[in-house]
């Protein structure tokens, strides 16, 4: 099962989630800024998050990801700027001169002041 605390996805999103069993179960938050609508979706029994984000009138997603191999959640603090949250999991195996490593990938959210997304290697 996937390890993390409600509370700070509430602090950090700003609202309450969404409680749904019709898939399993998961919590979802939606935040909504400045015609955007970010849908964070979290399913600790299956170890995944879906984050999709969509634009007022416009009925395809601008971007959606459905994560899977979770290594943990970190949140960001930083003193002259914007709370954010980072996901980080396991993106590719590899096999480089006989010793396995994995690269980690990361999702960084921010929510304010508005919404942003950016999908890195570290």
């Amino acid at each position: 099962m996937l390890s993390w605390n409600e509370y700070e996805f509430i602090e950090f999103f700003g609202v309450l989630p969404e409680h749904e069993e019709k898939y399993g179960f998961s919590e979802t938050f939606h935040v909504e800024k400045d015609g955007l609508h970010l849908y964070f979706s979290i399913f600790p029994f299956e170890e995944e998050t879906d984050v999709t984000l969509r634009q007022d009138q416009i009925e395809t997603a601008i971007f959606s990801i459905t994560i899977k191999n979770i290594i943990g959640f970190r949140f960001l603090k930083y003193p002259k700027g914007p709370e954010a949250l980072e996901i980080v999991y396991a993106s590719k195996q590899r096999s480089h001169s006989n010793n396995g490593w994995t690269e980690n990938a990361v999702l960084h959210i921010e929510v304010c002041p508005h919404i942003c997304i950016t999908h890195f290697v570290e």
